[in-house]
């Protein structure tokens, strides 16, 4: 299995992910900070087997202390997925300071305040405990960290078919109300562009509506 590398990184090639969409809606990052800015502790919840972080990283030049990976399927997209960024065990560049764990969002309570950024794009919809996952995100943070968010609502779905594939690769629906809630009450916005303003129609036709975020954890929440 090739390796990925710094130089040989194509995320078109690399399977998708939609990793053009979400440089679209984050508009290259660029908010998170400057070129070449150190994001501390760093975690990304469901990265998958190419993570959307790792563009990011290389888009901007962003140091870590610590790069931290929480993927339920990890050890299958090591050993089975073509051009999974962590495959070796480390991301290249970021050698002894990758960590990865087999493991789901749901296990966010292992940690308490130990993250500076926490990045999760495009998950919750494939969990089934979505609050306790946000729930985690928040409390894995620091006072001040900075969240990298993308989810989408779908207001008026309606299974199908019972027990239809989508459904099943797709079990969550949050509302709008809940992400507004969530973002209003715990953070300090940067960026909230939601996808109407941040990508083309067809786009919004295939994957709804829903928020590309960027802001810090408030120092206290009442």
């Amino acid at each position: 299995m090739e390796l990925v590398t710094w130089d040989n990184w194509d995320p078109v090639a690399s399977g998708g992910d939609r990793i053009n969409d979400h440089l679209l809606g984050f508009d290259s990052y660029e908010e998170v900070g400057e070129v070449g800015a150190n994001l501390g502790a760093f975690l990304e919840v469901g990265c998958g087997p190419w993570t959307q972080s790792f563009t990011m990283m290389k888009t901007r030049a962003f140091n870590v202390d610590k790069y931290v990976l929480l993927e339920p399927g990890a050890l299958n997209y090591a050993a089975n997925t073509k051009n999974t960024v962590y495959a070796s065990g480390q991301i290249e560049g970021f050698d002894g300071k990758t960590v990865v764990m087999n493991a789901g969002g749901e296990h966010l309570d292992l940690f308490l305040e130990v993250f500076d950024t926490i990045m999760m794009v495009n998950v919750l919809e494939h969990t089934n405990n979505a609050i306790s996952i946000l729930r985690g995100i928040y409390n894995a943070l620091k006072p001040g960290g900075m969240l990298i968010l993308n989810e989408r609502w779908l207001e008026d779905y309606k299974v199908e078919k019972e027990l239809d594939l989508n459904s099943l690769y797709h079990p969550i629906r949050m509302k709008k109300t809940v992400f507004d809630h969530f973002i209003s009450a715990g953070f300090d916005t940067i960026r909230d562009c939601r996808t109407a303003e941040c990508n083309n129609a067809d786009i919004i036709k295939n994957y709804g509506t829903g928020t590309y975020f960027i802001g810090r954890k408030k120092e206290s929440c009442v």
